[in-house]
């Protein structure tokens, strides 16, 4: 069973919620990794894409299966999201309750980055 599920987010649309409570320190979820060469127009075409793709030093990466829906909480995450190669690795940044949003911070922790909302 996994720890989480998809439903409607308080932040926005649909995120991830926790269906257990999660310890802190747990790897939530290992996805896969879609990478895009730093050449391929998924960012800044206003595609809708764009919007799910995280900025890598060579290119961007899209994080299949759930990862996608996990929302963005500046400052204050509960999660945290390591990129490798070929997968994304979510882990809990602390105790996580039954029915909280999952969240990350799209920035890393970089408060210069704007992501328009």
């Amino acid at each position: 069973m996994t720890p989480f599920q998809v439903a409607e987010s308080g932040l926005h649309g649909r995120g991830l919620v926790a269906a257990t409570d999660i310890a802190a320190g747990a790897t939530i979820a290992v996805w896969p990794l879609l990478v895009f060469d730093a050449a391929d127009p998924v960012w800044g075409t206003g595609s809708l894409i764009e919007h799910y793709v995280f900025e890598l030093d060579d290119g961007f990466a899209l994080i299949l299966g759930e990862g996608s829906l996990l929302n963005h909480r500046r400052g204050d995450p509960n999660c945290a999201v390591e990129l490798g190669d070929e997968t994304a690795t979510v882990t809990s940044l602390r105790d996580i309750r039954v029915g909280d949003e999952l969240t990350i911070d799209y920035a890393a922790g970089d408060p210069d980055r704007d992501f328009g909302f």
